[in-house]
């Protein structure tokens, strides 16, 4: 009996010592600034099914794992226990301090922090900090699991300089950062950083999704180039002047409306491309039509060109002929044509089926030469009857045709 009654006083003694260890070093503690009496909501995660809280007048409930409300009784919110998974709801939140390194969720949006610690240690796989007012954070030199990262709708100017190597998703739009520098995150794949100040970013090659709407971005104009993942695109609201996105066959969105710009280039291994905003830009009818002849043929497309330089006298039939919806339709019809000298009985016409330039008279004609829009010389030819042009890449070009009277003749064509 003695034996007995020793074995529960010790063993008492044990758990109760254990207890108060625990109690004295709450896993996670919340300083709020809720009143007594407000009611509160929190979603904990403990592997055991069950933690214990203390709602801010030292006593200890035992609550069973998943979604508590209850009412608040101090101005701290204490929680004891192996917890992974942490969300305080109408919380107040203004600071909070962080005991225990087994969380792996942690959902801290729409609170009032100003900064945060988080410990060197840590399990963390998905952080949210959405909406608070934060002016700056501290992490560990590496946080080895995180994989989602939400810092959006803060005050942040500084990107913390930590080692993230599971990072796959970034959300830290509307803040105060002139500067992201994110190539060194290998594995991120989705990266919105939206109403920023941002005058340089760099991305890894990986990446699937880019939003960087309303930030003050330009890019060198190959930059884009080659990114064979990158399937969503949005950079409105900018100051991107020349781009290029050959190579780049995964897209499936281009977003560039209130860049102003003047240059845009694409290519026809875009199989998955339908929707393009390319509204106010600085973009020539015949750097139009260019785009609209690299569009691939889709279902249902759509493609914005309100306010564009050239939209009016682009020929918008180039597009809708493969199945995209545009705003500005310009002028109808795709462009084949024919002119002609009519002194020197010098005419020529292009068959857009077979891609050949028919040249009468061509016994007249000195020389014939072939330009891409850019104005480069694309080939040069012998004058000839029938000139096939088949070899040559989709896009707009125009044939010159230079008399042997010195005179001109210019035919614009699409292959």
């Amino acid at each position: 009996m003695k034996k007995g009654i020793l074995l529960l006083l010790l063993l008492w003694a044990c758990f109760g010592q254990a207890y108060a260890q625990n109690a004295e070093n709450p896993a996670v503690t919340l300083y709020t600034g809720l009143a007594t009496g407000s009611r509160v909501t929190l979603n904990v995660t403990a592997p055991t099914g069950s933690y214990k809280l203390d709602l801010g007048d030292e006593n200890v409930i035992d609550v069973n794992s998943g979604m508590y409300q209850g009412k608040m009784t101090g101005s701290n919110i204490k929680i004891y226990g192996n917890i992974t998974q942490l969300v305080p709801n109408n919380c107040l939140v203004d600071s909070i301090k962080i005991n225990t390194n087994k969380l792996t969720l942690l959902n801290l949006a729409s609170n009032s922090l100003a900064k945060l610690t988080l410990p060197e240690s840590n399990e963390l796989t998905s952080l949210s900090l959405e909406r608070n007012k934060l002016t700056s954070i501290t992490f560990p030199a590496e946080l080895p699991a995180i994989e989602t990262l939400n810092l959006k709708s803060n005050q942040l100017f500084v990107f913390p300089a930590t080692k993230m190597p599971k990072l796959s998703v970034l959300i830290a739009g509307s803040n105060l950062f002139e500067k992201l520098e994110l190539t060194g995150f290998v594995k991120l794949r989705s990266i919105r950083v939206s109403g920023c100040k941002l005058t340089t970013l760099s991305i890894p090659k990986m990446c699937v999704e880019l939003h960087a709407e309303k930030n003050q971005l330009n890019f060198d104009e190959n930059y884009f180039t080659n990114f064979s993942q990158l399937n969503s695109m949005r950079l409105s609201y900018n100051k991107v002047e020349r781009i290029n996105v050959t190579n780049c066959p995964a897209l499936k969105e281009i977003e560039f409306r209130d860049n102003g710009i003047q240059s845009f280039t694409i290519d026809g291994n875009m199989p998955n491309l339908n929707y393009v905003d390319l509204r106010s830009g600085k973009l020539t009818a015949d750097m139009l039509d260019a785009i609209y002849t690299a569009l691939p043929s889709v279902t249902k497309g759509t493609i914005k060109v309100t306010g564009t330089l050239g939209a009016e006298n682009a020929h918008g039939d180039i597009a809708t002929s493969k199945g995209w919806k545009i705003d500005i339709a310009g002028i109808p019809g795709i462009p084949t044509g024919v002119v002609g000298n009519v002194a020197e009985e010098v005419w020529l016409s292009f068959d857009a089926l077979s891609k050949q330039l028919h040249v009468a008279n061509y016994f007249a004609v000195s020389s014939v030469r072939l330009y891409a829009v850019s104005g480069a010389v694309a080939a040069s030819f012998v004058p000839a009857s029938v000139i096939n042009l088949s070899a040559f890449g989709s896009g707009v070009y125009f044939v010159e045709v230079l008399t042997k009277n010195n005179e001109k003749l210019a035919l614009k064509i699409i292959l």
